[in-house]
């Protein structure tokens, strides 16, 4: 049985922050390429969310243990392995200051 999204040879690509200027272009410069691009956004409404360069786009934050929960379950769904950009401070709650 076949798990996962995509069932060719190239890795995904998980852009952290896709709503940010930053993170739009890092995926337009993948797709470009020929790497799936899956987003990961904060604001369901901004602009960027609705690109067609992105294979998928999830909302999530980028702050806390409810991040890596996110990477850990969109992980379970690829099938291999995937390379991670962050656009922006993606922290866990060990990384933050008291």
């Amino acid at each position: 049985m076949e798990s996962g999204i995509q069932s060719g040879k190239k890795p995904y690509a998980v852009v952290f922050s896709l709503d940010s200027m930053n993170g739009l272009q890092i995926c337009r410069t993948l797709a470009r390429q020929g790497i799936p691009v899956i987003g990961i956004a904060g604001d369901p409404k901004h602009p960027a969310c609705w690109t067609r360069v992105c294979e998928k786009v999830t909302v999530a934050t980028s702050r806390g243990d409810r991040a890596i929960r996110t990477l850990e379950a969109l992980g379970t769904t690829l099938g291999s392995k995937a390379v991670l950009f962050v656009c922006n401070g993606l922290t866990s709650k060990e990384e933050l200051p008291s």
